[in-house]
Formats: C-alpha cells, structure tokens, sequence
C-alpha cells in the first residue's frame, strides 16, 4: 500500500501537481490525552464547585446513583470512548494500573458506569491515558521507512509547568509525546538502523521542501538557524506517562532563527519563532 501511495504521488508530481503526504507516527501524535480520570465528569465537576466538593458528594448515594443514570445516557461526557480506551496510569490501588475502566470494573463486579464512580471514589486523583484506538497500530508504518516521507506531528508546544485547567478542577498536563516523542522516535529509529541523516531529514528538510520553504529545513549558508545541539550518546526520552512533563536527556541547546530557545533543560523565552504564511509560497 505504501509503495503504490508514494508512487501516485509522484506521477502527479511529474505531471506538475504539488502534491505530497506526511506520516503521523505513534510516538508523535496527541490522539491520547493524559489527564485526570474525574476529567470524564468534567461537566459535573464544575457542577459541585470543584474537585474538593465533587468528591465530598461522592460520599452520597443517592448522588451516585443520579450520577451514574447521567453517565450511562451519556450527557455532558468530555469523552466517549472513556470505557475501553481510558487506561489507569496513576492510582492508590496499585492494582487497577496499565487497565481499562472496563477491565477494572468486571474485576469489581459491575458495570463501566458503576466502575468509574467506584474508581474517582476511592481515589480522586486517579489518572488515565487514551491508549490506542483499535486498528490504528501498525497501520502505514511501511511509510516511515520511504525517504521522502515527511514525519509529522499534532502536537503543540508547553512550558513544563504547564497547567491546563484552573486550580480545583481535573487538570491537563499535555501528552508525554508534546514533551519528549520526537526524541523518543529519534532513538527508536536509530535502533532499528536507520541513519540519522535520513531520520531528521525527514523531520525537516522534506517537509520544507514541500512547503515551499527556501531558507529552512538544512543547515546552509544563508539558511535560518533552527538548530539542535544532542548528545546523541546520552539521547533518552526520559517518557513519563504520570507526569508527562518531562525532559529529554542529551539536548544541551534548541536555537529557533538563531536564537537559543533552551539551553541544558532551561528556556530562555526568546519566542524568536514567526508565523509563516503558506499562501505566499
């Protein structure tokens, strides 16, 4: 599938059509969220006034009850798809972690419904990754290996004291890969043994190449200085999936149009990046 995608590309290129493709990578995109579990109920969080009186209402049957009638017709639910794909990375019952919510509920003898209010009852502060939707695993990974591919992701940038949601409220800390999943598929495509020059080519260079971009994407005379500085000795991603906001090993520098962005684990807040217009491509 891979080969024959790539080579209609190409013969529409030939043909003078700009045209491309880009590969979006487990390590790399954001279609999971790490959050905590009470996120689910966010609705009814705000609801009570916050964490703190949420969890005092919890105490209440008759609550719970309201609660879970509520949940089971799916009203005011952030996420859907919690039931299956919700996977307890943080929780005082050591025993539920690396578990769906399904999974943790039938051990306990009760519905999903039932299992997730039994689960925020008992520990509030318990917290989840969407794992990976069934069917997406393994899916294009003939792509990655293509040398025209460009390697891309949906993430966005965070401080690493990021705080997604007011205090007294499920908080968001971003996905361990917004903080660490390019390094982290850096290092796994070195094991596999593909040279680097090929894995940050594809990083860069192609994806400036298709979009026009004449002055960035290699390191040229002329060229702006996105640069960064590893020791790719000491690489590591350094991947912590209860407090994403973790730092990469190996990255002694990140300069962004000349300017160093971080330097050894510490920003500097130069925000020395520019919004570049495609259009005018």
């Amino acid at each position: 599938m891979e080969q024959k995608t790539a080579a209609e590309v190409e013969a529409y290129k030939a043909q003078g059509v700009r045209a491309s493709w880009d590969v979006l990578v487990p390590d790399l995109y954001a279609l999971y969220y790490f959050s905590q579990l009470s996120k689910v109920l966010q609705y009814y969080v705000k609801s009570c006034g916050g964490l703190s009186s949420f969890q005092e209402k919890l105490k209440s049957e008759g609550y719970r009850s309201w609660l879970a009638e509520k949940v089971r017709r799916a009203e005011n639910i952030v996420y859907p798809r919690w039931n299956d794909q919700s996977i307890i990375s943080r929780c005082t019952r050591t025993a539920w972690i690396g578990k769906s919510i399904r999974q943790v509920s039938e051990s306990l003898g009760m519905d999903s419904v039932s299992g997730l209010i039994q689960i925020l009852q008992e520990d509030i502060d318990t917290c989840y990754v969407q794992g990976l939707a069934p069917g997406l695993a393994g899916v294009g990974e003939g792509f990655f290996d293509l040398p025209q591919a460009c390697i891309g992701t949906d993430n966005g940038a965070f401080p690493y004291d990021f705080e997604g949601d007011a205090p007294d409220l499920p908080q968001d800390h971003g996905t361990p890969t917004a903080f660490c999943g390019i390094t982290e598929y850096i290092v796994k495509r070195q094991e596999q043994g593909r040279p680097l020059e090929e894995i940050v080519r594809q990083l860069t260079g192609n994806a400036a190449e298709v979009l026009g971009l004449t002055d960035r994407g290699y390191i040229r005379k002329g060229y702006r200085a996105d640069l960064v500085i590893a020791d790719l000795k000491n690489l590591s991603a350094n991947k912590d999936m209860i407090d994403p906001r973790s730092k990469p090993a190996g990255i002694h520098a990140v300069l962004v149009n000349g300017r160093i962005a971080m330097r050894d684990g510490v920003h500097t807040h130069q925000r020395s990046g520019e919004v570049v217009d495609y259009r005018k491509r």
